[in-house]
């Protein structure tokens, strides 16, 4: 196969992906709205009962609290948790911009940690 026409077979396959993701996409979304209708509803029952749980001859249901935690305040977050020895509520990972920063201007990686790249390609459209 001859490169451009591997690159007009390309665009046409990701034109195609593009196409059936957003049928998909359409069609999740409505049956989203439709489960969302239904979990309000059966969340209405239970508050106005004092349900937490349900059986029926469909399946079982229950309140479930998914929890959500976020940093506001950055500078009290911190100053709490050194003031109280409460290093364990902090995650370590690296920032990828900063380290790109880091090594465009020094050329090196800082001790501890490794890189690795892969080669891709990306096309465009003619």
């Amino acid at each position: 196969m001859k490169l451009d026409e591997a690159i007009a077979m390309y665009i046409k396959l990701r034109d195609k992906k593009a196409e059936i993701r957003a049928e998909y996409n359409s069609k999740v979304e409505k049956l989203d709205q439709n489960m969302k209708k239904i979990e309000a509803s059966v969340l209405k029952a239970f508050h106005a009962s004092g349900q937490t749980k349900a059986g029926t001859s469909a399946g079982t249901v229950f309140i479930k609290n998914r929890v959500s935690d976020k940093v506001v305040d950055r500078e009290a977050f911190l100053e709490f948790v050194k003031e109280n020895d409460h290093f364990e509520f902090i995650e370590s990972r690296i920032s990828k911009a900063a380290l790109d920063e880091y090594v465009e201007e020094t050329g090196d990686l800082p001790p501890g940690v490794t890189r690795s790249v892969e080669q891709t390609i990306n096309v465009r459209r003619a």
